[in-house]
């Protein structure tokens, strides 16, 4: 059975300037030589092509950043798994983080997105230790067991997992089954997130700290996580909300910045706010931007859709990652990631 590790087992030094090319660019002129592998220019990973996943010819079910099957193997964990699972492991190195996990609940649109930029702009001490920041989060998205779609978000579990492959970020997938209330089933994958903590984390630094979520002004929503959610076990969790209270023109601007297009996933009836028609531009796969905020401004919607007038799905894969974490580029030009060695060290990002 071929074991998916990286290739030689090399830690492969980036040296590069923030003009390189992208993955994405690698990656076309690799396909077009017919190769299997290319080396990521922002990590120095060696990353499967779609060349070689159709070579292979079935989906290893890991989140392959160019799976060329849809992520079918990625479903087929979701439906064998009645349990939270880690649906993708971080690849870069795990260097602890001594104040513990930091959990954000991640639904894969624009608000989760703005979150963690938000987080990551907010507790790194120092540009240079944006990696080491990001080693304590972990995202964690709930879906159906029986549709792997995210509530409300209609996004497929699929492409949650395709951001943080993308992302490079640890990912907890918790199915949601009939008669087993959100608050349970929760608490299960949080302490999953505690009992998997890399093997150079100390025992404190496993622990979940900090839940982190993206509400941004709906009062009601936020005293329900503050009464269900801060103490789903012994251990009691600080509950935050970076964007909470932020002005929408702050919010569109730095959406603006990443370059991260938004599109819209899913959007709710006519009659459930009592308006007219949504405006033409709420469509499913439209782009979120200044016009479309501009109409649901004239059609009396709440611009940003946090009454579920509209979902969002973040496509971060269609920009490099510094690009979509805000990460400087002089950040990574003496870097030398190197991966964790356990079962999760794979090619793939």
């Amino acid at each position: 059975m071929l074991t998916w590790r990286r290739v030689l087992g090399l830690a492969l030094p980036f040296r590069g300037f923030s003009s390189r090319p992208t993955a994405w660019e690698m990656h076309d002129k690799a396909v077009k030589e017919g190769m299997n592998f290319y080396t990521d220019p922002e990590t120095g990973l060696m990353v499967f092509t779609r060349v070689a996943h159709e070579r292979r010819g079935r989906c290893c079910g890991s989140g392959c950043r160019h799976c060329a099957f849809q992520y079918e193997g990625v479903r087929k964990r979701a439906s064998s798994s009645v349990g939270p699972m880690f649906l993708h492991r971080r690849l870069r190195n795990r260097l602890g983080s001594p104040t513990g996990r930091d959990v954000l609940f991640w639904s894969s649109g624009k608000d989760s997105f703005l979150t963690l930029r938000r987080w990551i702009k907010e507790n790194q001490e120092k540009p240079e230790q944006i990696e080491e920041a990001l080693d304590s989060v972990t995202l964690l998205t709930t879906f159906d067991f029986n549709s792997h779609v995210v509530a409300h978000q209609e996004t497929d579990i699929a492409d949650v997992v395709r951001q943080a492959a993308h992302l490079d970020l640890d990912l907890v997938g918790v199915p949601l089954h009939p008669g087993t209330t959100y608050q349970t089933s929760v608490s299960k994958g949080l302490k999953l997130i505690e009992a998997s903590s890399g093997p150079t984390d100390s025992d404190s630094s496993g622990q979940v700290k900090n839940l982190i979520f993206g509400d941004l002004h709906l009062e009601h929503i936020k005293e329900y996580r503050d009464k269900e959610l801060k103490s789903l076990t012994s251990t009691s969790y600080k509950l935050c909300y970076p964007l909470y209270g932020a002005k929408y023109s702050e919010l569109l601007r730095d959406l603006k910045e990443s370059q991260v297009p938004c599109v819209i996933s899913a959007h709710s009836r006519d009659s459930d706010f009592g308006v007219p028609q949504l405006p033409p531009q709420v469509r499913v796969g439209g782009l979120f931007g200044e016009e479309m905020v501009k109409a649901c401004s004239l059609a009396g919607i709440d611009t940003f859709g946090e009454n579920g007038e509209f979902h969002t799905l973040a496509q971060v894969w269609k920009v490099s990652r510094d690009q979509a974490l805000g990460i400087p580029a002089a950040n990574n030009l003496n870097a030398t990631p190197q991966l964790q060695n356990d079962s999760h060290s794979h090619v793939r990002i």
